[in-house]
C-alpha cells in the first residue's frame, strides 16, 4: 500500500460526534476513513451482525449477498466502491463488512429507523432554505456517529452525519444541495438487488440542485423504499417517495415540507400498500405537528427549528423521542441536524436534543 492518506479527527466537545476531514482521492479517503473510525466500526459490526442473522443473513449467504451488492455498486459509480474497499484496508475488516454498513436497511429487508423531517424554504423562514430532521434508532447507536467533511479531488466538498463506515446519511454540500430521509415501508419495497440507501444518499451529495439529484433518484437502481427530502439554496425542495419500482414526488404547501414516516403522495396512497403505518401509527402524528411548530415560529430561523425538533407531544413516541425499554424495537433519537444551506452550515446534537446543546459545523471548520 502507498503512502497513509491524509485525513484528520477533531474531537467534537459537546455532541462526542468524531469530526473527520477526508481529502483527495476516493481509495485515500476511504482507507482515511477507516483509519480514524476503526472502533465505531466495529461497534457498528457487533451490533448489525446478530440483527442480520436473526433475518437470516448470515455466513455464506452474507458473503453472497455483499459481493453481489459490491458489483453493482463498482457498476453504479466505481468510486464509491474504491472508497469502500479503502475502509475495510483502514479498518482492517472485510469489504463485505463495510458494505453491510451501507446496506444495513436492504439487508434486514426493512426499514428500520425512523426520522422526521422538514424543508423550510425562504418564504416561511428568515430568507434562508433550512433543512433538518431528528433521526430515530436504537439508542446505542450513537456511539457510532461520525460527521465526515469530505474535500474530494473533483466533485463538490460536503458534509454529512452517517454511521461509521457508511457513506452518507444526510447532509449539505458546497453547491447549497441539501438531503435528510425517512424510512418507508410498503409491501413490496425491498427487491433483490439495487444500490444501498447510504450510497443513493452520497450520490445526491454530488449533485448541485435538487433537479439533478431527482434525475439521480430516478436513474438509479435501488434496492428498499426510503424518503429522500431534497432542498437547495435557490429555493426548491421535494419529497421524493422513492420504491424499487417508482418515484412519487411532494412539494411543498406555503414554503414547508415536513415528512415522516408513511407515504404523503396522493398517488403513493392509491398505488401502494403502505406497512409503516401500522407499525408506527405516530408518524401520522410527528410531520403535521413539526410543520404546525415551524408555522407558529414563522419567519423561522435556525433556532427556531431546533426547538422544534424538541417537542414532546405525544411523549415518549414524539418529534423528540424517547426510549422507555432498550430492546431491538427501541427507538430514540439518536440525532439531530439542522443545516442552513444558504450558509452551508450544519448544527448537529446528540441524543434527544432536548438534553443536548446544537453544534455548528462548517465546510471549512467549526
Amino acid at each position: 500500500m502507498g503512502p497513509r492518506p491524509s485525513g484528520e479527527a477533531e474531537p467534537s466537545v459537546g455532541t462526542g460526534f468524531p469530526v473527520l476531514t477526508l481529502e483527495g482521492r476516493a481509495a485515500d479517503r476511504g482507507v482515511a476513513y477507516g483509519r480514524l473510525a476503526a472502533d465505531r466500526i466495529r461497534d457498528g459490526l457487533d451490533f448489525y451482525g446478530p440483527v442480520f442473522a436473526a433475518v437470516g443473513v448470515s455466513g455464506a449467504r452474507f458473503e453472497r449477498l455483499a459481493a453481489q451488492l459490491a458489483e453493482e455498486i463498482g457498476e453504479f459509480d466505481p468510486d464509491l466502491l474504491l472508497e469502500l474497499e479503502g475502509i475495510a484496508r483502514g479498518a482492517d475488516v472485510s469489504l463485505a463488512e463495510v458494505i453491510s454498513l451501507n446496506a444495513r436497511s436492504e439487508l434486514m429487508r426493512m426499514s428500520a429507523d425512523g426520522c422526521t423531517a422538514i424543508a423550510c424554504l425562504p418564504q416561511s423562514s428568515t430568507g434562508h432554505t433550512i433543512l433538518a430532521q431528528n433521526w430515530d434508532w436504537h439508542p446505542s447507536r450513537s456511539a457510532t456517529g461520525v460527521l465526515l467533511r469530505i474535500l474530494p479531488d473533483h466533485g463538490p466538498a460536503m458534509l454529512t452525519f452517517a454511521e461509521a463506515g457508511a457513506l452518507a446519511r444526510c447532509g449539505l454540500n458546497e453547491a447549497g444541495l441539501g438531503v435528510v430521509g425517512n424510512s418507508i415501508e410498503c409491501e413490496g419495497g425491498t427487491s433483490a438487488g439495487g444500490i444501498p440507501v447510504a450510497l443513493l444518499r452520497r450520490r445526491i451529495l454530488q449533485c448541485e440542485t435538487v433537479a439533478e439529484a431527482v434525475r439521480t433518484l430516478a436513474e438509479s437502481p435501488r434496492g428498499t423504499s426510503a424518503n429522500h427530502l431534497l432542498a437547495d439554496a435557490a429555493g426548491d425542495a421535494v419529497a421524493v417517495e422513492a420504491t424499487p419500482e417508482d418515484l412519487f414526488e411532494v412539494e411543498p404547501a406555503d414554503g414547508l415540507l415536513a415528512h415522516s414516516n408513511h407515504f404523503l403522495s396522493s398517488r403513493a396512497q392509491r398505488e401502494v400498500v403502505d406497512t409503516g403505518i401500522a407499525a408506527h401509527p405516530d408518524t401520522l402524528q410527528r410531520a403535521d405537528r413539526l410543520a404546525a411548530l415551524v408555522r407558529e415560529r414563522q419567519p423561522a430561523g435556525v433556532a427556531a427549528v431546533q426547538e422544534a425538533l424538541r417537542d414532546h407531544q405525544g411523549h415518549p413516541d414524539s418529534i423528540c423521542r424517547h426510549a422507555t425499554t432498550v430492546d431491538l424495537g427501541t427507538w430514540t433519537t439518536v440525532a439531530s441536524v439542522v443545516m442552513d444551506l444558504d450558509e452551508r452550515r450544519m448544527w448537529l446534537a446528540a441524543g434527544p436534543p432536548c438534553e443536548s446543546e446544537y453544534e455548528a459545523y462548517g465546510l471549512e471548520g467549526t
